[in-house]
């Protein structure tokens, strides 16, 4: 591959790694949310809720 292909390949590789972080954390953040009352009404503990979200 040349030189600018590999540069390419490269930044699209990065960009869609991110992208997909990015997705991730907001569906997280988002279903966090949502369940916040189940969470406290059954007391549950940090290593709990991420043990459920892992």
């Amino acid at each position: 591959m040349r030189l600018i292909d590999q540069y390419v390949v490269k930044q699209f590789i990065v960009t869609t790694l991110f992208s997909l972080m990015a997705v991730i954390v907001i569906f997280v953040v988002i279903d966090a949310m949502e369940h916040l009352d189940d969470f406290i009404d059954k007391q549950a503990t940090v290593p709990t809720i991420v043990r459920y979200y892992v």
